[in-house]
């Protein structure tokens, strides 16, 4: 539906959307830190070859839930 001077108009993103794309940016987020923290524990610990991979995946998921389920809980608090 556009307006009489031509511009089109936009809603406001809904509460569910805001809190959908909280989710997947502190997952994202939580991924990228996990990938870092996990390569430099695995080193740090003196794993080579797939264990440091098996080591960075598991800190990649777990912080990534953590960090977007945190993500989810702050939006749905500011909507």
């Amino acid at each position: 539906m556009s307006r009489q001077d031509g511009f089109p108009r936009f809603s406001e993103p809904t509460c569910f959307t805001k809190v959908q794309m909280g989710v997947k940016v502190g997952f994202l987020v939580g991924i990228g830190s996990g990938a870092i923290f996990g390569t430099i524990t695995a080193l740090r610990f003196g794993y080579r070859g797939g264990e440091i991979v098996k080591m960075a995946a598991k800190a990649m998921i777990s912080s990534g839930t953590l960090f977007g389920g945190f993500m989810g809980i702050g939006s749905a608090l500011r909507c």
